[in-house]
């Protein structure tokens, strides 16, 4: 069954992290790091070739959903909003969410590798699946992820997902199952 309403995005706040609706505006803060070919290693996608490449991409994801209307998708910019921070302010990832009407969704995560290891990608993924759950009735998490990518595995198992038996398309690849709940 498609989506019928109107898709308005909201702004989500995670600690020290806002996740704002991405835009393509967000696209000549981000380019430094999302045009770096060393981030696409694990992804299912190649670098785009400028920042207006990457805008007209996000742009194009600006309907909220797929064009047959059986998905909605949710793309978020996560900011760093530590005034302690010398980059206070700035555009340090993106975080996904691919909305099923079965109450399922599939989620991913890119984040500038200047800020891995801090928590960020955690908590911001943490902000996303709780609204996932109070806005979209999301009841399952899903996420795709290559044997590899360590750092994602082990998050993704600190959220609780656990290894499904069924394989990715690629033999590198994992797919992740958690049942999702909103947080006290």
């Amino acid at each position: 069954m498609p989506f019928a309403e109107a898709i308005v995005q909201a702004s989500l706040a995670s600690g020290r992290l806002s996740l704002l609706p991405l835009l393509p505006e967000h696209a000549p803060a981000m380019a430094r790091w999302l045009l770096d070919p060393a981030i696409y290693a694990y992804l299912d996608d190649t670098p785009p070739a400028s920042a207006q490449a990457l805008a007209e991409r996000w742009a194009r994801w600006q309907t909220r959903r797929s064009p047959d209307g059986q998905e909605l998708w949710l793309n978020w910019a996560v900011r760093l909003d530590d005034p302690a921070a010398a980059d206070g302010g700035a555009l340090i990832g993106h975080v996904q969410a691919t909305v099923l009407s079965s109450g399922q969704a599939w989620m991913a995560w890119v984040f500038d590798p200047a800020h891995a290891g801090r928590g960020h990608a955690r908590s911001a993924v943490l902000a996303m699946i709780d609204h996932l759950v109070a806005a979209h009735a999301v009841h399952t998490g899903m996420a795709s992820v290559e044997v590899d990518n360590l750092r994602s595995v082990r998050l993704l198992q600190r959220l609780g997902f656990v290894e499904s038996p069924v394989r990715g398309e690629r033999p590198s690849e994992r797919l992740y199952l958690a049942g999702v709940s909103a947080r006290p």
